[in-house]
This record gives C-alpha cells, sequence and structure tokens, in this order.
C-alpha cells in the first residue's frame, strides 16, 4: 500500500475522574447516566496544540479489500487473555501511552506470542510518556508515542514501573539491557483511517474497516473532546438482553451547556465492535434506524469507571447529525433541543473520526550505541543515530529529543546511558566491514547546562562492548558528531581484531549449548560463512590458528570432553 503522510497531526490530553457503576433496582431504565455516584478522585487532563506534522500514514478505502459480508457481527479483543487488565493513569497526563504501548502494543506482542497479560508483565506507559512529554506532565502526541515504539520498542511495568499517588518518576529508564531487548520486537506499519461524518456508504464501509482491524486483532487509537468524567458526552444504558445495563455514549459535544469550547482531549483504545449492542436513545421502546451497532473502548481510569474501565461508543455517535429521530418530530434529529454544539465522537472538532494503529513485528538486534551523558537540562538534548558509507546518513527520528520551546520551571537532569538502535545493522551479514557507526548528539542551548562525560560505544545485543567511539565529551549550544568503523572479521567472536585460542574456545561452548551468543557472534561464529554454527567451524579456526604457530591442543581436550559427554554430536 502506498503511504501518504497526514497533514494533521492526533492530539492528546487527558480528562479526570472516575464514575462508579451502582445499579439499583430503579436505575436500569432509559436515563442520562450522569446523575449516578461518582469517584472523586482526579485523573490526568491536559492536551498540546495541532501543530500540522504527523509521522502516521494516511489511509483509505481503497487500501483495504477484503470481503465486508464475512465480518462477524462482533469482536472483542478484551476478553483474550492476551488483553491487559485495565490500568489507571492517576492524576498524570498520560493516556496517549496507556493507549498505545499499555493496551495496544501489550496486546498485539503478548497475542503474536502467545503470552497471558498482567499488571507486570505489560507494557509501560511511563517508558513512552516520558519519552515524549519533555519532562512536563502535559500531555503527548499519538505520533510520538508509535515514533517510539517503532524505532525504541518498549519495557515492561516490571522493568519502568508506573507508579501513581505522587510517585511519578519522570526520569527515563537506566536499565541498560532492558531498553537492547526492547528492540526485538517493534511497532512498524502505522496507519491513520479516518471516518467520516456525515452518513451514507462511505461511513458504512468505513465503519467496516475499523471493524476488520479489530478482526485482525489490531485495537485502534482514538481521541475525543472530554471534561472531567467525560460529562461533555450524552450516557445511556444498552437495552438489548446480552448487554443489559451497560454504559454506552450515544452524543459527545465541544461545548459546554453555556456555549464555552472543550479544550481538552482523551486517548483511548478501541478493542472491539458489537452490531446487536442497542440503546434505545429517544425513549420510544422502538429499535429505530441509528439506534444499533458500538465500537468497545478501553479507557485508563482504572476500574471504577464506567463498565470496570470499558463503555460502548454507539456508531451514531460518530456523526455530526445523529440519523435517530425524534421520538414525537420525525423531522428533527432525537437531540436537536440539546444545548451543547455536538461533536462526531472520534473527531476532536475535525472533519473526520480519526482511528490510528499500527502492527508489530519482531528484529534481528545487531549493532547498538550506548551513549552514556550527564546533564541538568534534558530538554535540551537531542540524539540521533548515524551510519556512513560514503558519507553520513540519519539513520532515525530523534527519540531522545530536546523540548527547548517549552517553559520548564524545574528541567529535568539525566545522568546514565541510553539506547540508540542502528536499523541498517539488522542485516548483520551485510555490514560486518565497510561502514562507519555513530551518533549525532546535541546541546540546543548555549546557556552552560552541558551535555557532559559523554561517552558512546558500539554493544551487541546482550550488551558485549564491540568498540568504543568517544570518551569525556563536551557539548554545549552545539552538536557534535561521533562515529567509528567497524571491520568485523568472521571468527573473531570476542571482538579482539584478532582470531585467538579465545575465539575458538568460545564458539566450541556454543555449539555445545554452554553459553549463549549475540546475533553478531552467531554471525561471525559461523567460520566458514556455510549459513551454521557447527563442529567444522571449530575445525576450520584451528587449522588457521594452527597455522600461525598456536597451541590448539587446549580446544582439542574440551571438544574431545565434551564430545564425551554427548554435549557435541562428531557426526554432525
Amino acid at each position: 500500500m502506498n503511504l501518504l503522510k497526514t497533514a494533521k497531526r492526533m492530539i492528546s490530553c487527558l480528562c479526570t475522574c472516575s464514575l462508579i457503576i451502582n445499579f439499583s433496582a430503579s436505575s436500569i431504565i432509559f436515563a442520562d447516566k450522569s446523575s449516578q455516584q461518582e469517584d472523586t478522585s482526579t485523573k490526568g487532563l491536559g492536551c498540546l496544540s495541532n501543530n500540522n506534522s504527523s509521522a502516521i500514514a494516511t489511509k483509505t478505502l481503497a487500501d483495504f479489500t477484503f470481503d465486508r459480508a464475512s465480518l462477524p457481527t462482533s469482536t472483542d479483543l478484551s476478553i483474550d487473555t492476551a488483553f491487559p487488565p485495565i490500568g489507571d493513569q492517576g492524576d498524570y497526563n498520560s493516556c496517549v501511552a496507556w493507549a498505545t504501548t499499555y493496551y495496544a502494543y501489550t496486546y498485539m506482542v503478548h497475542y503474536e506470542k502467545g503470552i497471558s497479560s498482567t499488571y507486570d508483565n505489560a507494557y509501560s506507559p511511563r517508558w513512552t510518556y516520558n519519552m515524549i512529554n519533555g519532562g512536563l506532565d502535559c500531555g503527548s502526541y499519538i505520533d510520538d508515542a508509535i515514533h517510539v515504539l517503532e524505532y525504541q520498542g518498549a519495557l515492561t511495568m516490571t522493568d519502568c514501573p508506573y507508579l501513581i499517588n505522587d510517585a511519578y518518576s519522570f526520569d527515563w529508564p537506566h536499565n541498560t539491557q532492558a531498553m537492547i531487548n526492547a528492540l526485538s520486537t517493534r511497532a512498524y506499519n502505522d496507519g491513520e483511517f479516518s471516518i467520516p461524518t456525515t452518513y451514507g456508504s462511505n461511513f458504512e464501509n468505513s465503519i467496516d474497516v475499523i471493524k476488520f482491524l479489530l478482526d485482525n486483532n489490531t485495537p485502534c487509537i482514538v481521541s475525543a473532546k472530554a471534561t472531567p468524567l467525560l460529562t461533555n458526552g450524552t450516557w445511556k444504558i444498552c437495552k438489548n438482553s446480552a448487554n443489559y445495563g451497560q454504559n454506552i455514549c450515544v452524543r459527545n459535544a465541544k461545548t459546554t451547556s453555556s456555549g464555552i469550547t472543550i479544550p481538552g482531549e482523551h486517548t483511548m483504545t478501541v478493542v472491539g465492535y458489537n452490531n446487536n449492542v442497542w440503546c434505545d436513545v429517544n425513549g420510544n421502546n422502538i429499535q429505530d434506524a441509528g439506534e444499533t451497532g458500538a465500537f468497545k473502548i478501553a479507557n485508563s481510569w482504572g476500574t471504577t469507571w464506567k463498565d470496570m474501565g470499558y463503555a460502548w461508543i454507539l456508531y451514531d455517535s460518530l456523526l455530526s447529525t445523529s440519523r435517530i429521530k425524534h421520538a414525537s418530530y420525525s423531522s428533527l434529529p432525537w437531540d436537536y433541543d440539546i444545548s451543547t454544539y455536538r461533536d462526531p465522537f472520534f473527531a476532536c472538532g475535525g472533519a473526520t473520526n480519526d482511528f490510528c494503529y499500527f502492527s508489530i513485528q519482531d528484529y534481528t538486534v545487531g549493532l547498538v550505541s550506548e551513549v552514556t551523558i550527564t546533564t541538568d537540562r534534558r530538554n535540551q538534548l537531542s540524539i540521533s543515530s548515524l551510519h556512513q558509507s560514503g558519507s553520513f546518513l540519519t539513520d532515525q527520528f530523534d527519540v531522545f529529543s530536546n523540548y527547548s520551546g517549552w517553559n520548564f520551571n524545574n528541567p529535568l537532569s539525566f545522568n546514565g546511558t541510553l539506547v540508540i538502535n542502528h536499523p541498517d545493522s539488522e542485516n548483520i551479514p551485510t555490514h560486518l566491514s565497510g561502514y562507519s557507526w555513530g551518533t549525532r548528539i546535541s546541546d540546543t542551548l548555549l546557556d552552560s547546562h552541558a551535555v557532559c562525560n559523554v561517552s558512546c560505544k558500539i554493544v551487541d545485543d546482550l550488551d558485549n562492548t564491540i568498540q568504543t567511539y568517544c570518551t569525556n565529551d563536551y557539548i554545549d549550544g552545539t552538536y557534535h558528531t561521533h562515529s567509528t568503523p567497524l571491520n568485523l572479521n568472521r571468527g573473531d567472536v570476542d571482538y579482539s581484531n584478532i582470531l585467538t585460542l579465545n575465539d575458538a574456545d568460545i564458539i566450541t561452548d556454543y555449539i555445545a549449548h554452554i553459553i549463549n551468543l549475540s546475533n553478531v557472534q552467531k554471525v561471525l561464529a559461523d567460520y566458514n560463512n556455510d549459513g551454521l554454527v557447527d563442529l567444522t567451524d571449530v575445525t576450520s579456526l584451528k587449522l588457521y590458528l594452527a597455522s600461525k604457530g598456536i597451541d590448539i591442543s587446549p580446544i582439542d581436550e574440551k571438544l574431545n570432553r565434551y564430545i564425551q559427554q554427548g554435549l557435541i554430536d562428531c557426526k554432525k
């Protein structure tokens, strides 16, 4: 599919307080649910303005070919064991990270790998949020969050805990190996698909696209205009027997009853749909056009919100004018007398309802740069990876990017090591020699708050040092480029730049399953370049070492011992 870049950037903003669902015999009726008891605990609220830039590919109906008649009447990803339990962002403005990382990314990775999700093994929204919020708790962009997942992967809640009740940390992680491990599975093939806000065949067909994505195990990321508790939405209850009494939003508004525009937006995850969900929106006890069919969303305000953290969004609420007619005046929509200005639910005041999504892919981690720094102005730091084959090229977006345009009352410091992936090195055999690898490190403001004690090294996926290429650099108000040429030779698994008895010893232990090798070492261990790491590689390397006058008897003794122990099959 051709990927067209959209000119619009999805904004994240967060909302507050939860709602306790407390049905009594008298409350399970057609009614606006706003009168129910509220949870007074606070939840995140905040937004970023649209800067008309996006890294998400725009998709159209022409990009999707499938048999619409074959779509099931309902799909619910949240009932799969791969879907994580409902989480709570607390009063931090991290909804984008919860929707993209905790829900969508966790579900897809764990679904593909056959893992049952728990809170601890789910992927951490703190990881993503702290990468893109500039150290300030004021929201983030959906495309920025997806970009982190595409280039850095994600850390789990165990490796990067998300703590609330004033215990939240805006620090970047310090677990280098966990960050390297995260590179082996990452997001890719992102897309943004929009549903029109006027009813017709394009609306119906577009609804089917989202159903198709969900039916193919792809959650969608959406945003909505929101006040605390989403009270700008009109909430009612489902009337069909299978979903009776569950919460459903039938209308959203971009203004308050007094006409004031609602500034906030909140990001959630679409996890399912059901064509049979019915809400008697106009209260006439008849199943009218527009009253059936809804998307299911997972929210990040804890299990006290709506139905244990989930809710339904009526398809009709995505329209700028409801199809549902007034119970008494068939020429008017049911909500003609509501004073708030209707907003298509996932449109955020725009012309279309926007759904973002991405896929998951495993990668072979090749070369990685570890950059150790000290800075007391993290917001001024920017790092990108480089490779050289004739001239320097920037491989990736600045994941560790500066936010110097923001007003920092309390700038964050960082003293630790960051992991920078080198994407082209994933094809390891073709990048063993002839390339230089490095990083571009920037401090964006000349103010005596430098990025200092900078050191850089190339490592493999097991965090073995391949080569150091920078020590004790000082950068203030400018950028420095550091790189190193690598010429790795087959057999040199200890990265010493010379073939030794130690290399043969390491390869012997590997084929005896005594030790593991990194992805780069596995390529180098294939000394004869036949695609296998086996006894013939050790034999060939021994012959080379012997030709250089090196005593190879220690390797012969180890081989004989391993063969007698059955650790190595000499016939293979």
